[in-house]
């Protein structure tokens, strides 16, 4: 059966497949953890599932250099769940590594298109094509 009301954002639960980051469980669902900002650190006994923070949008505070990656800020929102409802103006979100793992699969043949239409180089050279890039050696 399909909720009625989306869930609400919660920095403590993955938006991509909505695993809680403490205790294992579906946001929605099982788990009833409050909500709570969780911090990454290499060891930790706050959460039991592995999660890398992301950021959605570019800030710059004084005494931090952030990297924005575009690609997987638009991939993010094309494979946030659609139970979860989040503000445009999210500037971080906590990903767990089952989700950034995920391969990013190609839809359709269409997609090939543009990397089969290319002729791989004859020498040393790279060719960058979304997520793909090949190279040649003699």
């Amino acid at each position: 059966m399909a909720q009625i009301n989306p869930l609400q954002y919660r920095p403590n639960a993955c938006p991509l497949c909505l695993t809680c980051l403490i205790c294992t469980e579906v946001y929605g669902k099982n788990c009833i953890c409050p909500p709570k900002e969780l911090k990454w650190q290499r060891k930790s006994s706050e959460y039991k599932i592995d999660f890398r923070h992301k950021y959605l949008i570019w800030l710059r505070p004084e005494n931090k250099k952030i990297k924005l990656d575009n690609v997987f800020v638009d991939w993010f929102y094309s494979n946030i769940s659609p139970d979860l409802e989040i503000s445009e103006d999210q500037h971080d979100a906590n990903v767990c590594r089952k989700s950034l793992n995920q391969p990013r699969k190609i839809k359709s043949r269409s997609d090939w298109l543009p990397i089969l239409s290319k002729e791989l180089p004859k020498t040393w050279r790279k060719i960058e094509i979304g997520f793909y890039s090949y190279q040649l050696s003699k």
